[in-house]
């Protein structure tokens, strides 16, 4: 993904499909990263649509990941571990 966009602590994100994403810093606390579920998403075609709601924390080189979508039915949930490879 390439950020395309800040405004205060929300960044936009493109993928190499063309959807994005917007994912706020610092919330609701220092350090947290939350991307809300609804009107913050759109499809490689432009149209906003739902996404799941996502919280990550770095850790270090590590992230801990929670996200869900409560809002679908059947409502799914994922917990995710990713650890950062550093760049030599």
């Amino acid at each position: 993904n390439t950020v395309t966009a800040v405004n205060g602590s929300t960044v936009t994100r493109t993928f190499t499909d063309t959807h994005t994403d917007q994912i706020i810093y610092n919330d609701p606390f220092n350090g947290l990263r939350h991307r809300p579920g609804t009107n913050v998403c759109t499809n490689a075609t432009g149209a906003t649509v739902a996404c799941n709601e996502t919280w990550q924390l770095p850790l270090g080189g590590l992230t801990l990941a929670w996200s869900g979508s409560p809002f679908v039915t059947p409502s799914t949930y994922q917990v995710t571990l990713s650890v950062n490879k550093p760049v030599h």
